[in-house]
């Protein structure tokens, strides 16, 4: 069986005997001075249309592919024979089988500790296109002249067999996307990404990309709205803009996307013998989700039992209008915390005119029916009108995501500029031995923001004082 995704010995079809010339293996051993053995089976994959070596029982069949085997002969007669190698019984209907060549085979006599070790090869074998699992073949080998050449008297004949397991495997099944959720806003510019794969799959590639026409920022776009290309073989991103293969069903953004842009994505399970059906995926083939737009990356660990306070700055994007006002805030929070029912965030406005704290949640409780607050993770925004963050809670990582409504009201922010200074406060309220960090939060209101270098106010005490006019 192929073990690894990583094998990269492909073989052109004029090569197949160097294929399967080039490893050794036994899948079965018999004592004696006639032995038959497994050398190496060769693979033919949708990732090595051409063949790739497998030394590995039980040998890979892909659904709708063929499989070829070298078997090894070892001679420690002295004297020479010609050998028949056939299939023990039919292989009829699990396999089809082609011949076996060369056929018969001429062993020479074999000197004192010196055996003699020939090989032949198989034809391709096929196998069902709709059951998968395990199988066991047998070749036997059988002496033909059986003749004492020197005595004139006959030879018991000889024999030796092999048993080969062969597995016949499918491509993985469809993926289930979890996090993020089709038409979602205001995600994190580093977002985690959750979804649900096939069992047989051995690795997950994931790509993230640019959607080429991009909507207002608060109405969903058009499915499929990237020119994500179909690349799931190889190991480069190709035109995606961010893509990984893992053997894991989640992932985090390590490279920052565009702020206040839509994109969409794909995970496709990948195995030897293929990959996920894209257009089957659930809830939709490609996601698609929206960054949001003054984000701060890598905010700092929450210790256990204190509060951690994040101060940054931002600015209106439209430097025409620099002392704009905030109208509809909305606040993302990326937090990995393992309890996030021990948390509690705020926001205020520092700078140029200081507004709030405005709490956004405070240690979340769950209700009759809902998820549990007692786990991993939050992944949402916060704005007036979404689902009250008491009772949003979902019981499975992220336990908080989506659009989630805070405690307190950010329309309190309504009348502050939305350039300025902003500190978050996330408090674990709990000191029970559980710490967690943030890793990025972003500010977004209808008048686009950008993120500035933190900028400390200048205190004047000489009549120079800032009146609100610029940051």
């Amino acid at each position: 069986m192929l073990k690894s995704q990583n094998l990269r010995s492909s073989v052109l079809s004029s090569a197949l005997l160097i294929a399967l010339l080039g490893a050794s293996g036994s899948a079965f051993s018999q004592a004696g001075n006639f032995q038959l053995t497994v050398n190496n089976a060769v693979t033919f994959t949708p990732f090595f249309p051409m063949g790739v070596s497998d030394v590995t029982p039980p040998y890979t069949m892909c659904r709708g592919y063929q499989v070829a085997l070298r078997l090894r002969y070892t001679w420690r007669h002295g004297f020479a024979e010609q050998i028949s190698t056939e299939p023990v019984g039919t292989f009829y209907p699990q396999f089809f089988t082609q011949g076996v060549s060369p056929n018969p085979l001429y062993l020479p006599a074999a000197a004192a500790g010196e055996p003699i070790i020939r090989l032949v090869d198989t034809g391709l074998i096929s196998g069902p296109v709709n059951t998968a699992g395990i199988k066991t073949v047998t070749y036997r080998g059988r002496t033909l002249l059986n003749y004492d050449a020197v005595t004139g008297q006959s030879r018991t004949p000889l024999t030796a067999s092999v048993n080969v397991l062969i597995e016949n495997q499918f491509e993985p099944s469809s993926t289930r996307y979890k996090e993020i959720a089709d038409d979602t806003r205001f995600m994190p510019t580093r977002p985690w990404f959750l979804w649900q794969g096939d069992l047989a799959s051995t690795s997950f590639r994931l790509d993230v990309d640019r959607c080429t026409i991009q909507g207002d920022g608060t109405t969903p776009v058009v499915d499929r709205c990237s020119d994500m290309a179909f690349s799931p073989f190889t190991q480069t991103c190709g035109n995606s803009d961010y893509c990984n293969i893992d053997s894991a069903s989640s992932h985090l953004v390590n490279t920052s996307l565009l702020p206040d842009t839509d994109y969409e994505y794909r995970v496709l399970g990948r195995n030897t013998c293929g990959v996920s059906d894209e257009a089957a995926a659930t809830p939709v083939s490609r996601p698609n989700f929206r960054t949001a737009q003054a984000c701060f990356v890598g905010g700092g660990n929450i210790p256990d039992g204190g509060a951690l306070n994040l101060d940054v700055t931002t600015l209106i994007r439209d430097a025409g209008i620099p002392n704009a006002l905030a109208p509809n805030l909305r606040v993302t929070v990326h937090a990995n915390h393992p309890r996030v029912s021990d948390l509690k965030i705020s926001l205020r406005k520092t700078f140029p005119v200081a507004v709030g704290p405005v709490i956004l949640m405070d240690r979340p409780a769950s209700i009759p029916g809902g998820g549990s607050c007692d786990g991993p993770r939050i992944q949402a925004f916060f704005s007036d009108g979404g689902l009250f963050v008491n009772g949003a809670c979902r019981g499975e990582e992220p336990v908080l995501r989506g659009n989630i409504g805070p405690i307190g009201s950010l329309s309190t922010f309504a009348s502050a500029k939305g350039a300025g200074n902003w500190r978050l406060t996330v408090e674990d309220s709990v000191p029970n031995g559980v710490a967690g960090s943030v890793l990025e939060w972003c500010l977004s209101t209808d008048l686009p923001l950008i993120a500035a270098p933190f900028s400390q106010p200048q205190i004047f005490t000489d009549g120079f004082e800032d009146l609100g006019g610029s940051l």
